[in-house]
């Protein structure tokens, strides 16, 4: 511990540092559901130190970006890490160790900024804790790509701010606080208000390129010409198409979501559409859908001309880089909430069929996605004429794995995270629930023509489903014909795991052992009961995916997946472990094809089993 100043190490300890993101709870209580702004005095100074090394990295080995961008999220405590993350910055600038200029945007989402440092050519500091609990926060950062480090780049900052931590003096950060030019600072923040508005400027004209698919400002221009005149004929029709957006107090609520969805003639129905206003959970998963839902159904109380399939929704987490959908099913006259999985699915389909239907294919095409990721994608791809590459749970991990795929010849449109339902659609490097909307709204609004099959038509007849297509298709239609998988949850108590193994090498080596006799044990049950003949493990570290591995401490802390197979064999289902980046748990989880969940509850359940006997193992031997 440093003894100088304990505060801080004890501050530093508690935090999680990793290349998804820097996590802890910052609300001064401790209380990681304290929506409070307060943040105690060794807080900031571990704000002021990570930017510090921010600066500092930059100057090392990114010496031509010259502008860094700080912005937040909405959660409280945002406030007052802005502010200590633009005075470090500033006073780095004013000591002579960095030569870099400072920018605040204030509250923005995450792909908003993220879109802005990629235009202007600059490096950006974003704090947020995105889907954790309001007491959270943290930083994630990146480069003038638009993207986040990667993982390399992210250890070696992670280096710099741990070694500042451990020499850390509070008389020695004050000092260092003083170098920021109190007029400068001013200057920082009373250009906010410009900035933001050039960041939503900068996001319109990005969306626009990335959901177009194109450059050329003429064929952005005719495509959504196309998409607006569906639309008013939707309206003229008395069914006009509309969203509804539970924004829960989210960055989204500051961002371009309703000038966007208005401009195309779409109506956006908004909850909780104050930035700020946080009203409940933060997560877009399971209980915290629900006031969507409501809406949703409510709307369609009010007006049943909508049930036809104009009616879906989404709330994003808190920084916005993500949004899982609710739909209107006129069959069972219910809102229902998508899974995250199904989300993913949804988004591969539409952005590969519209590569079809457009013709914009000139390249073998490819999908990269992370080990956790539903076996469905590999039914999609399959019958769309892609190939799947697997990276390690991650963004930068995923992204970086389409560069590679994109280097050997391939066009890499769709890549994600299925495990929580967010697409990231190329060029953009993060996730976007307005590319997800809005690959969703390409399957649902253009429709054949004489000459021409759409989309969904198109997904209909390459995945052996033509008898499922008809012309006045809805949504729930859709849904439909997703291939049928069985998922876990990522956010289900039965996927989160609390283990006292620290050395994930260890755990994952006495968990080979207890598998291989379970296997043996187990294989003729498995082949009985769910038709699994045989099974393939593989591990994800980083970009890299190992498979027939021998030795499963290979994975070390990244992804271990065993993957099952049928007698022609055909993957069907996989059990898959890791511990998270970002939070202290380790997570588990099932995947099987059909309709029976009891046999993904099965499997799960055998999953948790097997990895606290591991856990156990390895306790005992320490």
């Amino acid at each position: 511990m440093n003894t100088a100043y304990p505060e801080l190490q004890q501050a530093f300890e508690k935090m999680i540092l990793s290349a998804s993101g820097w996590r802890k709870v910052f609300a001064q209580s401790g209380n990681e559901n304290d929506g409070t702004p307060e943040i105690s005095a060794a807080d900031c100074d571990i704000v002021f130190l990570a930017a510090q090394s921010f600066a500092e990295f930059l100057h090392a080995e990114f010496p031509a970006i010259r502008t860094v961008i700080v912005a937040r999220d909405s959660r409280p405590t945002g406030a007052a890490l802005l502010k200590e993350a633009v005075t470090a910055l500033a006073a780095s600038a004013a000591a002579g160790s960095t030569a870099i200029t400072v920018q605040s945007a204030g509250i923005t989402a995450a792909p908003e900024i993220m879109a802005y440092a990629r235009t202007i050519g600059a490096a950006f500091m974003y704090i947020s804790a995105s889907h954790n609990p309001i007491g959270h926060n943290g930083f994630k950062f990146g480069l003038d790509s638009g993207g986040v480090l990667d993982g390399n780049q992210s250890a070696r900052l992670i280096a710099l701010f741990t070694q500042k931590c451990k020499a850390a003096h509070p008389d020695a950060v004050n000092l260092l606080r003083k170098d920021a030019d109190p007029a400068q600072l001013r200057t920082v923040f009373e250009s906010e208000a410009a900035h933001k508005q050039a960041a939503l400027t900068a996001y319109k004209n990005f969306l626009r390129e990335v959901i177009a698919d194109s450059q050329d400002t003429t064929e952005q221009a005719r495509f959504f010409a196309s998409l607006k005149q569906q639309c008013a004929a939707l309206a003229e029709a008395g069914k006009p198409f509309t969203l509804v957006a539970d924004f829960n107090g989210s960055a989204r609520a500051a961002s371009v979501d309703r000038t966007f969805f208005e401009q195309l003639d779409m109506q956006l129905t908004g909850i909780a559409e104050k930035a700020g206003t946080i009203v409940h959970g933060i997560i877009p998963e399971g209980g915290n859908l629900a006031t969507c839902a409501a809406k949703i159904e409510e709307l369609h109380r009010s007006n049943p001309a909508q049930a036809e399939n104009t009616l879906f929704g989404y709330m994003p987490d808190c920084d916005g880089d993500r949004g899982n959908i609710i739909y209107w099913d006129e069959v069972q006259q219910k809102a229902l909430i998508l899974e995250a999985q199904e989300v993913f699915a949804l988004s591969v389909i539409a952005e590969l069929s519209y590569l079809h239907y457009s013709g914009n294919i000139s390249a073998p095409l490819a999908v990269t996605v992370n080990g956790p990721t539903s076996l469905r994608i590999n039914e999609i791809a399959k019958a769309l004429e892609a190939e799947v590459f697997y990276a390690e749970v991650g963004e930068a991990n995923v992204v970086n794995r389409a560069e590679d795929a994109r280097r050997y010849g391939y066009k890499v449109r769709i890549l994600g995270e299925g495990s929580n339902g967010g697409n990231i659609t190329y060029p953009a490097a993060v996730r976007d629930p307005l590319n997800t909307l809005f690959a969703i709204s390409k399957l649902l609004l253009i429709k054949d023509t004489p000459d021409r099959s759409c989309p969904f038509r198109i997904w209909c007849e390459r995945s052996g489903q033509t008898a499922k297509y008809r012309k006045d298709f809805t949504f729930a239609d859709i849904i439909a014909t997703l291939p049928c998988y069985w998922t876990t949850p990522t956010q289900e108590a039965r996927a989160l795991m609390h283990i006292h193994t620290t050395d994930h090498t260890a755990l994952k080596s006495a968990y080979q052992k207890i598998f291989m006799q379970e296997w043996a044990d187990k294989k003729q049950l498995l082949k009985d009961r769910f038709g699994i003949v045989a099974c393939k493990v593989f591990a994800y570290n980083g970009t890299v995916c190992s498979e027939n591995l021998r030795d499963f401490g290979v994975s070390a802390k990244g992804g271990l997946k065993v993957q099952f197979y049928n007698a022609s064999h055909t993957p069907i289902a996989f059990i898959w472990m890791r511990g998270s980046g970002t939070e202290p748990v380790f997570r588990i989880m099932a995947d099987i094809k059909g309709y029976d969940q009891a046999v993904e509850e099965y499997l799960v359940q055998w999953q948790g089993d097997m990895v606290r006997k591991a856990d156990a193992a390895v306790s005992a031997k320490n």
